[in-house]
């Protein structure tokens, strides 16, 4: 098991990796949301987390706050 895997984290950002998103800048959110995390020491409570499809591609890009269930779209 890998050291992401072991970790516990307080809340996950889950972002959707999939084409339509992609084409949206989803890995650029990534970046952008880590380096901020990072800037407030939160790196160890909080992750991103790339995902496959939500499905909701018209509205990309697409991320999920869990454990809370808080959609975000059009980011």
């Amino acid at each position: 098991m890998s050291e992401q895997a072991e970790k516990r984290y307080r809340l996950q950002l889950m972002l959707c990796a999939g084409t339509g998103c992609v084409s949206n800048k989803s890995f650029k959110i990534k970046e952008v949301l880590e380096k901020e995390l990072q800037k407030h020491g939160l790196e160890e409570e909080v992750s991103v987390v790339m995902t496959g499809c939500i499905g909701f591609c018209a509205v990309g890009p697409l991320m999920t706050v869990m454990p809370d269930k808080i959609f975000y779209h059009s980011l």
